[in-house]
């Protein structure tokens, strides 16, 4: 079967962000699919879970548009993109493909949430992000969607099904990433 390498974008991303690692696996993998994901391209304050069901529609409706059957499954998650990948994993029309479930890429996602930061300025934008666009999934992501943490929409994906069931899981992280808190994107 044909190994599809699925890459989601980040906040406020589009579906070319990530084009040069998608070319560069074109390269490495010829016989490959790829699909530049679109379906949150305009929508990255909604909830989370909302915007991975429609990563997971979107990557069902183009594995049914292959002209080979699919062999492995791999995704490529930048930022927030990481975590609306683990939503979309999440989702029941998913549970088809685990079998074919290769490798997770993660590049920066902040997987335990966004809490604290040394940067004001981050901590200062998501903030008037927060208020400005009253942005559901920058809430989910800072863990201030509920009052109890256990039941925060990213506790609740933290149990989840989905990265358990790839052959291999990266988790990318930089200590000079001004987003993404280095603890957070290794899942420590």
């Amino acid at each position: 079967g044909q190994h599809l390498f699925v890459f989601v974008h980040g906040f406020q991303g589009n579906q070319y962000d990530l084009r040069m690692i998608k070319n560069t696996l074109a390269d490495v993998f010829p016989e490959a699919d790829f699909l530049l994901s679109s379906s949150n391209e305009n929508d990255t304050y909604a909830d989370i879970g909302s915007l991975g069901d429609k990563l997971a529609k979107e990557v069902h409706s183009h594995i049914t548009q292959m002209l080979m059957p699919l062999g492995r499954l791999s995704f490529v998650g930048h930022s927030l993109g990481g975590i609306i990948t683990r939503a979309c994993l999440a989702q029941e029309i998913m549970e088809q493909y685990r079998p074919n479930f290769h490798t997770y890429c993660s590049l920066g996602s902040a997987h335990l949430g966004y809490q604290y930061s040394d940067n004001s300025i981050v901590d200062g934008g998501m903030w008037f992000l927060k208020k400005l666009k009253n942005s559901t999934a920058l809430h989910q992501f800072s863990l201030t969607d509920s009052k109890d943490p256990l039941r925060s929409f990213m506790y609740r994906l933290s149990e989840s099904p989905g990265l358990c069931h790839f052959k291999n899981v990266l988790l990318t992280a930089s200590p000079q990433d001004g987003y993404a808190p280095f603890y957070s994107a290794r899942i420590e």
